[in-house]
């Protein structure tokens, strides 16, 4: 629930962004402003970005968590 907090705490606006592999580069996605977040009830604005990112997600799976050693492919012990 960090993001409606801090939102909230900066008078800041939301922009979803994502980061992307393209190859052997890397593509950023910015979305609109999320009209109305912070909206006060921080359980809805945090379903909200998890619709968001899940949404994302469905795009393209197999780019979910990349970066994350855990799921890249290691040699077996």
């Amino acid at each position: 629930m960090a993001i409606p907090i801090l939102a909230r705490m900066g008078n800041a606006v939301v922009l979803p962004y994502y980061v992307r592999r393209s190859g052997e580069t890397y593509e950023v996605i910015v979305h609109p402003q999320l009209e109305n977040l912070p909206s006060g009830d921080d359980v809805a604005d945090t379903t909200r970005l998890v619709n968001v990112l899940e949404e994302e997600i469905r795009v393209k799976p197999s780019a979910y968590l990349w970066g994350h050693r855990r799921y890249k492919n290691r040699k077996e012990a």
